[in-house]
Order: structure tokens, then C-alpha cells, then sequence
């Protein structure tokens, strides 16, 4: 700590005060008695350096409304001269009170009257001093308490801050197996934090709720279904959230099946409405402006597994696979197809009928063969599967089951443009969603004179070229199939 020297500079005398060590208390000295200013000033210095002084603080004896009387113009004269010969600090005091307080506490210490004058001097200089030791050591205090208060302030924000980014960058837990998360339309924050709480993905609602609100992005949280798990970060589960990047179950559509297979397989994984499905199939402006030149959707939907969440609209589901549809068969060279003239829908229809004669792959350019062989001599395909899709239509329309796994020999007479045993040519549209190696073996028929084929019972065919061929081969197999039945 340094000492302070306090001045009470009179027209007479200059009252002399200095402070203890540790600047609390002041300490009045003699009295200096008035030579001119030079000698003023150089008794002051001497008192300065004796005393090791390193600030002065003159007392201002200000009028009372606060201005400059002469008497205080003298202080600062004199102060301003001192300035000029000693290189320390110099302060000014208000003193307009301090003649006052002098004169209180002489009467209280009982004070003689002709030793009053010098007592006061020495007073006045001790209560200036005072006064300003007081005002710094309260502003020393008061400007510490800031300064303590400031730093517990950003103690308690860098602790708040650490368990945040603690809370928010550790997951609830450090094993857990994915499961998939539902959080419904319209949900808001609060719900959709408690429901992460309940399932156990997060372990503090409130951290979550700071944390959307801190990113400013509460108006981003999106409904559906999301794969999560307890050992993600809350972080990484709020940006999955907000990315929309819902659950998408995997759905593989067989090869060969039908519109009304795949809307149930749909229907069943509650992914989609069966009746909406076929609706929308065989909805003509549907089709229109899905770029297809059909009546319906059949055969266009290509066998694929495809990646669907749940909700999604119907329309968008049909649109993916007929998209994959376009990918896929846009590879075929259609055009190189021998003969010419048959379009791509009628290449598509081929392919199903194909798709639904056999499963073996080895057989399929055969079945190909024997198709296109009946073309060219004007016969009838005689496709059992287009008589099962013609009960399929029939029985939809009617809200109706017309076919039970068998055909009978009524079910041939049918009348439907799908009746290949009734109606030359190729059905109106295919009857099922054939694959790629149905589609390509409708481009490349294997080459053969074979016109019949009977199913083996065992997933094979036997093909023949002639009736008679073929009629011995429907015995053989068509005995085989009763005895084994029996």
C-alpha cells in the first residue's frame, strides 16, 4: 500500500494529515505555517518525501450550491503551482462541509478557545484525508464485489455449459438395440421429448427442450417413424429428427405377382390400403400421367425390394415402382426384337404370361418359342393363367372370390379379352409383373418347332411339337397327377 498526504491549504496555515500504511486512517501532522508559495510548497515537499507520499489530495472548499468561490480558486492556483514542482498526484477533496464538522468536534473535545484555530487546521486536513481514504476504500469495495460477483457469474455459465454439452453429447445408455420410434402428426416439443423419455432414447426432457430451442429449431421436428436407439447422443437423435429421415421398412415384390398380390403383401405390412392400391392401378388418369400407355398398371410394376415408410401416400408408393419399372427395362433391347412391329406393352404382356407358365428360367425362352409359334399359325395361346387373372377381375368388380386355386372346365368358357383360350392373340394387358429374365426371354425366343407344353407336376414342362405329342404327354402326366392325388 502507498500514503497519502491530505492538505487543508488556508490563507494562513496549511493543515497537514497523513494516511497509515494500508490507507485507512488519517493522522494529523503540525501545521504548516505560510511563507509565499515556493517555500509553501517546498515545506510540503519535504513532508512528501519524508513519508514516502505518493498521492496528494487537496481539500476544495466549494461554495455551497456547488460552484467555485474565490477562496477555492486560490486552492487551485496554489494546486496547480505545486503540480509544477512535485511529480505525484494530486487530487481535490470536497471540503463544504468539513468547517462545519471542525467546529462540532472542537466543542465536543473541549477545546480551548486560543488553541482552536491551530487544532482546526490540522482537523480539517485530517477529516479531508479521511473523507477521500473512505469514498476510495467504498468504491475499492464495491468495484471488488463486482468483480467477484462477475467472475462466480461466469463460473456458474462455463459449469452450465459443460453439463449441457456433457448432457447433450452422452447418450442415455450405452447398449440398446435399435427399435423404430413413432412420433404422430401435429406433435410439439414437449411431446415429442416425452415420448423420447418414455422409450428411454433420452434421459433428460429438459436438456432436449433446451437444446431444439437453442438451435432454433422447434418448427423443424417432423412426424413419422425413426430407427433410434439409446446409445445415440441426444444431438444425433435431434438431427435425425430434423432431417425427416423416417424408418423405411423393406418390401420385396416376387416375380409374377399381380397388382392384387402386391396390394395385399402391402396391406398386410400396413404399409398401404389393398383397395386403394388396386384403384389407383386401374385408374386410367392415374396411369396417363404416369407415362403409361395402358389401361391399368399391371406389368409395370417391377418386382423389386423397395424402401417404404409407413404413411406414405399411395400414390407415391405406385409411382417408386413404376419409376424402377422404367430403370430396368430401359436396358432390354426392345427394339432388336425379331420379326418388328410389337410394342413395348405388348412385349410387357408377353413377359407375364411367360412369368406366370413357369418359375424355371432354363424354360423361359421355350415358353417364349411356343408362344410366338401360335402367332404365326394363327392359333389361340390357350394360357391358363390369363383365365385365373380374367376370374380375378371379374371377382374384384363383384366384390367376389370366382376363383379357388382351380381351374374348372366352366372357367375356360369365361368371357373376358384375358380368355386366351377364347380370344386369339395376346390379353389386352398383362396379367402379372414380370421379371427381367421373363422379359428378356420375350425378346429372344429360343428357336423350336415346339407348339404344346404340359406342366411334369415337378415344376418342369414337357414340350412338344405336334397334338399328338402333346395328348400322350397330357396322359402321362395328366395319370400322373390323379394317381398321385389319390
Amino acid at each position: 500500500m502507498e500514503r497519502i498526504i491530505g492538505l487543508d491549504i488556508g490563507d494562513v496555515r496549511i493543515g497537514v494529515a497523513i494516511s497509515d500504511e494500508l490507507g485507512i486512517t488519517a493522522q494529523g501532522l503540525p501545521s504548516i505555517e505560510r511563507k509565499g508559495i515556493e517555500k509553501d510548497i517546498e515545506n510540503i515537499k519535504k513532508i512528501i518525501e519524508a513519508n514516502d507520499i505518493k498521492t496528494v489530495v487537496a481539500g476544495l472548499p466549494k461554495m455551497m450550491n456547488g460552484t467555485i468561490g474565490i477562496q477555492a480558486q486560490k486552492v487551485i492556483d496554489f494546486v496547480n503551482i505545486m503540480k509544477s514542482m512535485i511529480n505525484i498526484p494530486i487530487s481535490f477533496q470536497d471540503e463544504r462541509l468539513t468547517t462545519v464538522e471542525v467546529e462540532k468536534r472542537m466543542i465536543e473535545a473541549n477545546v480551548r478557545r486560543n488553541k482552536r484555530r491551530e487544532t482546526a487546521d490540522r482537523l480539517a486536513a485530517q477529516l479531508i484525508l479521511q473523507g477521500y481514504l473512505d469514498r476510495n476504500r467504498s468504491y475499492g469495495f464495491l468495484s471488488l464485489m463486482s468483480v467477484l460477483w462477475l467472475l462466480l457469474f461466469c463460473i456458474l455459465i462455463f459449469i452450465t455449459a459443460v453439463y449441457i454439452h456433457r448432457e447433450v453429447t452422452t447418450p442415455a445408455s450405452s447398449a440398446g438395440a435399435p427399435r423404430v420410434i413413432y412420433v404422430p402428426k401435429g406433435s410439439n416439443l414437449k411431446t415429442v421429448s416425452s415420448i423420447l423419455k418414455n422409450e428411454g432414447i433420452i434421459s433428460n426432457s429438459t436438456i432436449f427442450n433446451l437444446l431444439v430451442r437453442y438451435k432454433s429449431v422447434e418448427g423443424g421436428l417432423r412426424a413419422g417413424e425413426y430407427e433410434l436407439s439409446t446409445d445415440m447422443t441426444p444431438l444425433q437423435v435431434l438431427d435425425k429428427i430434423l432431417s425427416g429421415r423416417v424408418y423405411q421398412y423393406p418390401v420385396t415384390i416376387p416375380e409374377g405377382y399381380n397388382i392384387f398380390e402386391i396390394a395385399s403383401l402391402l396391406d398386410k405390412k400396413e404399409l398401404a390400403d389393398r383397395e386403394k392400391i388396386i384403384l389407383l392401378s386401374f385408374n386410367k388418369e392415374f396411369v396417363k400421367s404416369l407415362g403409361i400407355e395402358s389401361d391399368n398398371l399391371e406389368g409395370y410394376i417391377f418386382p423389386d425390394t423397395y424402401y417404404i415408410n409407413r404413411g406414405m401416400d399411395e400414390k407415391l408408393i405406385i409411382k417408386k415402382m413404376v419409376d424402377n419399372f422404367r430403370k430396368a427395362v430401359s436396358s432390354e433391347k426392345i427394339a432388336e426384337l425379331k420379326g418388328g412391329g410389337i410394342t413395348l406393352h405388348q412385349l410387357i404382356t408377353l413377359a407375364s404370361l411367360i412369368e406366370k407358365e413357369t418359375g424355371k428360367e432354363s424354360e423361359k425362352p421355350l415358353i417364349s418359342a411356343v408362344f410366338y409359334n401360335r402367332f404365326k399359325k394363327g392359333m389361340k395361346l390357350q394360357c391358363d393363367p390369363t383365365v385365373i387373372y380374367a376370374l380375378l377381375l371379374k371377382g374384384f368388380k363383384e366384390k367376389s372370390y370366382l376363383y379357388d386355386g382351380d381351374i374348372k372346365k366352366e372357367d375356360l368358357l369365361i368371357d373376358s379379352p384375358y380368355n386366351t383360350y377364347k380370344y386369339a392373340g395376346l390379353p389386352p394387358a398383362p396379367i402379372a409383373n414380370p421379371g427381367k429374365s421373363s422379359i428378356h426371354a420375350a425378346v429372344y425366343p429360343l428357336k423350336s418347332n415346339y407348339l404344346y407344353f404340359v406342366s411334369k407336376q415337378n415344376g418342369w414342362h414337357h414340350f412338344s411339337s405336334t397334338i399328338e405329342e402333346h395328348n400322350r404327354a397330357v396322359k402321362i402326366y395328366q395319370l400322373k397327377k390323379l394317381a398321385v392325388n389319390k
